[in-house]
C-alpha cells in the first residue's frame, strides 16, 4: 500500500512505487477526491466506476503542499520512496547513482615564470554540470576561456568513472595544452603565494561550478604569475553529464 497524504493539491493522495498494489477501486467508487500516484512512471490514477483510470488532469511539474512542506512533484518522480519518506535528490546525487559522474586531471611540473598551461574540455551531446579545482605552489592566475577557437585539441587525458559499479561511457573528452585563439576569461581569479595549498584551491568556491552547453569547447587556463618557475601546477576537473531523457 502506498503512503497516504490527506491533502495534495486539495485531494487525498496515495504515493507509491511501481510494484505496490493498489486497493480495489470499487472501494473508492466515484471518489473524485482520491488519487494514486505511481512515482516510478510519473502517472496518476483516479477511481471511476470501479476501475483505476489515468488522471489526465494531473501535471507532474505542479507545485504541491504536503505535510506543510512545499514539494515539486517532478522531483518526487525522480526521488527515492522508502514507504515512509520522500527523499529529494539533487543533481549530483542523481547523476552519480546513474553512473554519469566523471573526473580527469593533470599536474604540470616546472612551469616557467609567466608561462600558461591549460585543460581543454570538449563537451558531448549532453549538457554537463561541472566543478573544478586549481592548485599552484606560488602565485597563480586562472579562469575559464569562453568563445575561444581551438585549433589543436591537445593531448588526450584519461577519464575516471566515479561510479565504478554503474557507469556510462562519457560523451565529454578532456585534453591538456590545447592550441587556441581568442576567447575571454569572464571571471578571472588567482591563488596567493602563501598559506596552505588546500586553502588556496579554486574548488572551494561556488564560482568554480557551472552548467556547460553541449558540443562546446572550454579552456581552463592557469598562468604562473610568480617571478620564478613553479614546481607544480594542477587542475582537477570533475563533471556530471546531465541526461534529460529520464
Amino acid at each position: 500500500m502506498g503512503k497516504y497524504y490527506p491533502n495534495i493539491d486539495g485531494r487525498q493522495t496515495y504515493i507509491a512505487g511501481e510494484g505496490e498494489v493498489k486497493p480495489s477501486a470499487s472501494s473508492f467508487d466515484n471518489t473524485l477526491g482520491l488519487r494514486w500516484i505511481d512515482i516510478d512512471n510519473g502517472i496518476a490514477y483516479t477511481p471511476v466506476d470501479g476501475n483505476w483510470i489515468v488522471d489526465p488532469t494531473w501535471n507532474p511539474s505542479s507545485v504541491v503542499k504536503t505535510n506543510k512542506d512545499v514539494l515539486n512533484l517532478a522531483d518526487i518522480i525522480d526521488s527515492v520512496y522508502d514507504g515512509d519518506f520522500i527523499v529529494s535528490e539533487n543533481i549530483e546525487i542523481r547523476e552519480f547513482k546513474r553512473g554519469n559522474n566523471f573526473a580527469s586531471s593533470y599536474v604540470w611540473s616546472n612551469v616557467a615564470s609567466d608561462a600558461s598551461v591549460n585543460l581543454h574540455v570538449f563537451t558531448g551531446a549532453n549538457p554537463i554540470y561541472t566543478v573544478y579545482a586549481v592548485n599552484g605552489t606560488a602565485l597563480t592566475d586562472y579562469g575559464v576561456l569562453f568563445g575561444a577557437t581551438v585549433t589543436n585539441n591537445g593531448t588526450s587525458l584519461p577519464i575516471l568513472h566515479r561510479n565504478q559499479v554503474n557507469s556510462f561511457t562519457p560523451l565529454t573528452t578532456v585534453y591538456r595544452d590545447a592550441t587556441y585563439t581568442g576567447g575571454t576569461i569572464l571571471l578571472p581569479r588567482f591563488l596567493g603565494q602563501t598559506g596552505n595549498v588546500l586553502s588556496r584551491a579554486g574548488g572551494g568556491s561556488t564560482a568554480s561550478s557551472a552548467l556547460l552547453t553541449p558540443n562546446s569547447h572550454y579552456v581552463f587556463k592557469i598562468t604562473n604569475s610568480d617571478s620564478a618557475a613553479q614546481a607544480r601546477m594542477g587542475i582537477i576537473y570533475e563533471w556530471f553529464e546531465v541526461d534529460y531523457s529520464y
